[in-house]
């Protein structure tokens, strides 16, 4: 994707389609009208009734879910319908607006289209307020593995036949991520940063990324990746201190870009924050860094965001960039520029400096 195409464009949990349902019934003989009586059962089991979206703060968030959820959905060529499905078949193409439903600390599909985010889950993840950019990440993750769960029908699967959902939901979110404008390895992992139950599936997909880069990164814990240097040494991915979002989306994002050969310095570049990704996904920072390239899927990867003006952001890119052409990007100078850097409040200048120091060692090994 071009400069001028990026500028225009636009969770795993213990989900509930394993519920004990009255009458297991083959996808492809189950009528719609009896996938919909189904529905109505599994919703009477889930939710002790109705699910209801009544407090303030449930409408509010509702109205972002259907936002991102139309994202996930135009992507995926997904149809977005109020109408009751009318063919057995409907399941696989469509979905009902998804809602956040009060008094639910859980996230599920109960089948027919019909998809909830509990409030209380939002509110217990600490995304309520849907603040950033990966508030809103992690809540797409989560959107993106429960319409998995609507298009593959499996509340009308058996217990037997359900083995595998919560695999298959969890690959079509992460496909969906990876996909997405923001999205990417680093997106994946904002999404399950948090997570210390670590579902299998999330292990093996992480370690997928290790093996892809062949030995170039290692992912301790999803917040902190870490780029082996071609002469020995290790990059530890952090703009930030701490375990934090920022870092677990840069680390990612970084490590993809790595493994796909993508991550060279000429390949970098300042741009300014798309107006979607600050209308839909409240990205508040001034610019991004982004590698561009054509082994990337939508031919870019956002890596990390700055602040301030464009005469100071491009003026310190230019001196950072400098200094690392110059030999100062080396593994042995990562102490010395953290210090000069971060240490000294110049956020902006140790992100670049990081993001060119293993771009140039990545190209070179």
């Amino acid at each position: 994707m071009t400069k001028k195409s990026i500028l225009g464009v636009i969770c795993a949990m213990a989900c509930v389609t394993n519920f004990a349902l009255v009458q297991p019934v083959d996808a492809k003989v189950m009528s719609a009208s009896e996938q919909e009586q189904q529905t109505r059962q599994i919703e009477q089991r889930v939710f002790r009734g109705q699910p209801r979206t009544s407090s303030d703060d449930a409408k509010k968030a509702t109205l972002i879910v259907q936002r991102l959820q139309k994202r996930i959905c135009e992507l995926n060529g997904i149809e977005i319908t109020t109408d009751v499905f009318q063919d057995a078949h409907d399941y696989k193409t469509k979905v009902h607006p998804m809602r956040v439903v009060d008094n639910y600390d859980n996230a599920c599909s109960v089948g027919a289209g019909y998809t909830y985010i509990g409030a209380d889950y939002l509110r217990n993840e600490q995304i309520m307020s849907f603040y950033n950019q990966y508030a809103h990440i992690f809540c797409e993750h989560t959107i993106a593995h429960e319409i998995g769960h609507a298009i593959g029908g499996h509340s009308m699967l058996s217990r037997r036949e359900s083995k595998n959902v919560e695999e298959i939901a969890e690959k079509y979110s992460f496909k969906t991520l990876c996909a997405l404008p923001e999205g990417g390895w680093g997106a994946y992992l904002v999404s399950i940063y948090r997570d210390t139950n670590r579902p299998k599936t999330n292990i093996e997909i992480t370690k997928s990324f290790v093996k892809e880069a062949g030995g170039k990164i290692s992912i301790p814990d999803y917040s902190n990746t870490v780029y082996h240097a071609k002469k020995g040494g290790k990059y530890n991915l952090c703009p930030e201190s701490g375990r934090t979002a920022e870092n677990t989306y840069f680390g990612g994002q970084m490590a993809e870009c790595i493994a796909r050969g993508a991550l060279t310095v000429n390949n970098l570049a300042i741009i300014p924050v798309p107006q979607d990704l600050k209308d839909n996904l409240k990205f508040k920072e001034d610019y991004l860094i982004v590698c561009q390239s054509p082994k990337l899927p939508n031919g870019y990867r956002i890596l990390a965001g700055l602040w301030g003006s464009q005469d100071k952001v491009m003026d310190e890119w230019r001196r950072m960039k400098g200094l690392v052409i110059a030999g100062n990007g080396d593994i042995e100078w990562y102490n010395n520029m953290r210090k000069l850097t971060f240490e000294s409040g110049k956020l902006n200048m140790w992100t670049m400096w990081l993001t060119l120091a293993v771009a140039n060692d990545a190209q070179n090994r």
